[in-house]
């Protein structure tokens, strides 16, 4: 299995940093964990070497293909890049089986069908789903959903796993199962993985080596916007939902507070202090003041 090579990798969203300068590599079947507060950036990292987000800035190789340079205005897509990924939510077909997901991407790729078969049957077995083949999503448990997952990773024999966090919807006593067979999993198989998680346990557990990661500088709490309002500022005038207003006797307007549901009383609450009735009286039209008397 070949390495991976990030380096000086940025990317910002709007004006926000989420990356900036980041730089490691990840040595031929090593597990290395990707380790930080939410935010930091880290399913970004991922999402960029899967192919997901293309990054501002840097350069992203596995042996010697590389799948972004941006000097060199390289970027490889998704499906070309040979990879395997687990999302946090699985994203597992509701409408396949077990073994028609397995088999989707083998599929994708033209694979003749008793290829497929033969595959399939190959992979259930390593994640010890043989009898649940048949099976829908809805008819298993999160672990066995979990499994399915990394099943459909594996079966095509990706170069590289990539895994973001996919224990988190689980409870505890089944995590740590998880973990002792994942890791037993990647063993086996001696595939290159990087693994995605705030839990300090699971890294210090599972990982061979890790990187921690924090968040952009100059941009505290991983580079979130501080108030709607400075997010709504960014996004172009088109696409902004308007602040719901009404006139009140006074002259002056009155947004909602939660920006969603109009207030109608002020009570103080909002900018008006008159403590007046806002409502607008039966058959006056929305453009109309509503007079003090009311």
């Amino acid at each position: 299995m070949p390495d991976i090579r990030v380096e000086h990798l940025s990317k910002s969203f709007f004006s926000t940093k989420v990356l900036d300068d980041i730089s490691f590599t990840v040595k031929d079947k090593e597990f290395v964990t990707l380790l930080g507060p939410s935010g930091c950036g880290k399913t970004t990292t991922l999402l960029s070497i899967a192919g997901f987000q293309t990054p501002d800035e840097g350069l992203i190789a596995c042996g010697d293909d590389t799948f972004v340079d941006r000097d060199a205005r390289v970027d490889l897509a998704a499906e070309r890049r040979n990879l395997g990924i687990v999302f946090q939510s699985y994203a597992i077909w509701p409408h396949m089986t077990v073994a028609q997901n397995v088999a989707f991407p083998l599929r994708v790729r033209k694979m003749p069908k008793r290829a497929i078969s033969a595959r399939v049957r190959e992979v259930l077995a390593l994640v010890e789903l043989s009898e649940q083949a048949g099976r829908y999503p809805h008819q298993l448990s999160g672990g066995q959903q979990q499994r399915v997952a990394l099943g459909r990773a594996i079966a095509y024999a990706p170069a590289v796993l990539l895994l973001d966090e996919p224990f988190s919807n689980l409870d505890a006593k089944l995590r740590q199962r998880a973990r002792d067979w994942l890791k037993g999993l990647q063993h086996t198989l001696g595939l290159t993985t990087v693994f995605v998680t705030h839990d300090q346990d699971e890294a210090l557990s599972m990982s061979d080596r890790i990187l921690v990661m924090n968040p952009a500088r100059g941009e505290p709490g991983g580079g979130l916007p501080a108030a709607p309002g400075a997010l709504r500022r960014r996004i172009p005038r088109a696409m902004q939902l308007p602040h719901r207003r009404r006139h009140c006797g006074t002259g002056r307007r009155h947004a909602a507070e939660d920006g969603r549901v109009q207030r109608r009383h002020c009570s103080g609450r909002a900018s008006c202090r008159c403590e007046r009735d806002h409502r607008r009286p039966p058959g006056r039209r929305r453009d109309q003041p509503v007079p003090l008397s009311w």
